[in-house]
């Protein structure tokens, strides 16, 4: 199937690759490809990360779309760096654990935010507890805030994004 221009198109699309239309081995039947202003190569990297990580790469790309609305340069009024808005709060430790101070690099973000919210998704094991504190601090859930307008919009953009599927 053929990805097509879809202008000021908003609601995401999928495209399908076929094995037989693919030169390379894929490690699995078919690979999903969504309907955003990120290229194929870009998407399997976000794939390989999530797949790594244990977090559905679904939730990922609704995460990108809320926080930076597919920007990598952008940096907020509050220091939160590229696609995945990682506070500059959060740039020491991640950088030591994995091993990168680039938060402006495309790839290192989406390393650092994927693990972000897979160790928020293992220690809650709740997607929109997990969502608050990506977006709030862990604080927000210790206080008792389990939702917010941040975690509702972004899991109605996952769940629309798995129903094209």
């Amino acid at each position: 199937i053929v990805t097509t221009e879809t202008g000021a198109h908003t609601e995401p699309t999928i495209t399908t690759i076929a094995p037989e239309e693919v030169t390379e081995p894929l490690e699995t039947i078919e690979e999903v490809y969504y309907d955003c202003p990120l290229d194929f190569e870009f998407q399997n990297y976000i794939r390989k990360i999530c797949e790594a990580n244990d977090v559905p790469m679904t939730l990922i790309l609704a995460m990108i779309s809320a926080e930076s609305s597919f920007r990598p340069n952008i940096i907020s009024k509050t220091n939160d760096y590229g696609l995945m808005q990682i506070n500059v709060c959060n740039h020491k430790w991640l950088g030591k654990k994995l091993g990168n101070n680039d938060f402006l690099d495309p790839y290192n973000n989406i390393e650092a935010g994927t693990y972000m919210m897979s160790t928020y998704l293992h220690k809650y094991n709740d997607v929109e507890k997990a969502l608050v504190c990506y977006n709030r601090g862990e604080s927000a859930v210790r206080k008792g805030i389990y939702s917010t307008s941040y975690s509702k919009g972004v899991l109605s953009d996952m769940n629309l994004l798995i129903e094209l599927k």
